[in-house]
């Protein structure tokens, strides 16, 4: 802060008390003629979106498949965010720059469908990295990861990942207050899942699961789609393979009380505004 110099304050002292002086009855009586003016509510102001552009890549060998959507736009450190979690969620091999989208799948591509041990028993990967839902605060990916070793069927599923456009931190379990605190919505969201109209009819479709007071919380971390706040289950984590992966969507107007300061980052000004 720019100090005044004595000169300066002394030249600004006649001011102030002019900007201080008693109003007199003849000011008041002129304000008491005016009625005040009704407040009305500001509505939160939209925040526009920038475009978020990628580039595809995509190579297929035989039954194995890897697709990357890569970002071209965004801040630096958002791609760079991107192409780490990539990386990290298949070998976690590639050393290159994060931020090199070309690098980074042709590392991986090179060595698709070279896999001896899925190999030997007819077996593949699926990975793809697709865009999904993005706003002006996030970027939300979904990652389908699918491999097969031989057998019944194999094992995977799709699920989100979002990023916060400034800086490319991660939605994850610590932007949640209480996971305990979820648990009815959870149990209210499984119901809509699996059409149940009771808790017993919800527990007969469950595995592993004693009561619904011991249901679990997801394992995985939360994404945010258009509709709100994503939890997902894995297969067998709750329910029987031929149950896919449940999920429960929490929309934002129920799961902001229980969003951490950070966690709140994430959602718009609009969105918020539905928790009203």
């Amino acid at each position: 802060m720019k100090k005044l110099s004595y000169l300066a304050v002394a030249a600004a002292l006649p001011l102030c008390f002019a900007c201080s002086r008693p109003q007199s009855n003849q000011d008041n009586e002129a304000e008491a003629d005016e009625a005040p003016a009704a407040e009305v509510p500001a509505e939160p102001e939209e925040e526009v979106a920038e475009p978020f552009t990628v580039k595809e890549y995509e190579k297929k060998v035989g039954e194995n498949e890897l697709e990357i959507d890569f970002p071209t736009s965004g801040s630096p450190e958002l791609i760079a965010a991107i192409g780490s979690w990539i990386n990290s969620s298949l070998t976690g091999t590639y050393r290159g720059k994060p931020d090199n989208g070309e690098a980074l799948f042709r590392h991986y591509a090179v060595a698709l469908g070279q896999d001896e041990d899925l190999n030997e028993f007819g077996g593949y990967a699926v990975d793809k990295f697709e865009l999904g839902f993005t706003s002006s605060r996030v970027v939300t990916y979904d990652y389908t990861s699918y491999t097969y070793e031989g057998g019944a069927h194999g094992m995977g599923g799709t699920y989100g990942t979002t990023f916060l456009r400034s800086d490319g931190r991660i939605f994850s379990r610590s932007c949640i207050t209480s996971y305990k605190a979820l648990h009815n919505l959870f149990v209210e969201g499984l119901k809509k899942t699996f059409k149940a109209k009771s808790d017993s009819e919800l527990l007969a479709n469950l595995l592993n699961v004693s009561s619904i007071a011991k249901l679990p919380a997801p394992a995985l971390d939360p994404w945010i789609e258009e509709e709100g706040v994503v939890f997902s289950y894995t297969p067998y984590e709750i329910a029987p393979y031929s149950a896919g992966s449940p999920r429960v969507v929490i929309p934002f107007a129920k799961i902001l009380p229980y969003l951490t300061e950070e966690g709140k980052l994430f959602i718009t000004p609009q969105e918020a505004d539905e928790s009203k």
